[in-house]
């Protein structure tokens, strides 16, 4: 883990220990241990060629009289610094520690109108299963159905309708049953982003009005905090469009790692 002590105006050093893996810092202000000294004796008095009187140079000066740090500065510098390092593992441990939860059920309808990609009912509908598998939700028990199908279901329309059954991690209340153990991780969907385990589903540019959409209309059903949402999309073109979008959501614990 980086360290990094830094020393304020008010002579302080903070030490700031940073988590990659959290993408966060915490910041512990120590005392320094040279701010308890004794008073410092006056100037040195040197001679200079024409034979006056006068303080020593100011290199001299400093030398001889840099603070030195008592013992009780050194003491408190020390607890200072083990208590900052308690405090960061401490937060880590917490972070990547199970936590419980239960699941819930949702039922939602939504409507895709496209004004850049087209999809047939199964291919949208093939699309959001994995979104929802990869943001956490349960396979068992999951349905996707499209209706109003024009063409039948592999013919690309612009209009597709879905209605969605799945359940969600939520946090557990104490005493709840059926509790599941989970954990927080972190999902981004971004140009060729694998999202499914078992079929060769990316993430493309012109996914980006799915994208805009399933945070609108899917992503409430799903405990999480937004870390960045970037996704642009411009109508009936793609250059310019991406997708860009990077969550912190609750799954199980045995989840298994989202494909590279």
């Amino acid at each position: 883990m980086p360290i990094t002590i830094a020393r304020n105006r008010w002579g302080c050093e903070s030490f700031v220990r940073k988590s990659v893996s959290l993408r966060r810092h915490i910041v512990i202000c120590c005392p320094r241990a040279a701010d308890r000294v004794a008073a410092p004796a006056l100037a040195p008095q040197t001679r200079d060629l024409q034979g006056s009187r006068g303080p020593g140079t100011k290199e001299e000066g400093a030398e001889r009289h840099a603070p030195q740090p008592t013992e009780d500065g050194l003491v408190n510098w020390k607890l200072c610094s083990a208590v900052s390092t308690a405090l960061v593992l401490g937060s880590i441990i917490s972070a990547h520690a199970a936590l419980d939860a239960v699941w819930k059920q949702n039922e939602l309808t939504i409507g895709y109108q496209g004004l850049t990609t087209s999809y047939s009912c199964e291919g949208l509908k093939d699309k959001v299963e994995s979104l929802l598998v990869y943001f956490g939700a349960r396979e068992d028990g999951m349905k996707v159905s499209a209706y109003g199908c024009a063409g039948g279901p592999y013919r690309p329309v612009p209009a597709v309708n879905l209605k969605l059954k799945f359940e969600t991690l939520i946090p557990a209340e104490p005493g709840a049953a059926d509790v599941v153990a989970a954990k927080w991780v972190e999902r981004d969907l971004s140009p060729q982003r694998k999202v499914q385990q078992k079929a060769p589903q990316h993430i493309t540019r012109g996914d980006c009005e799915v994208i805009e959409q399933f945070v609108a209309k899917v992503l409430p059903s799903f405990s999480h905090e937004t870390l960045q949402n970037l996704t642009t999309c411009i109508p009936h073109r793609l250059g310019g469009t991406i997708p860009n979008l990077r969550e912190k959501v609750l799954v199980p614990e045995d989840t298994a790692p989202p494909p590279a």
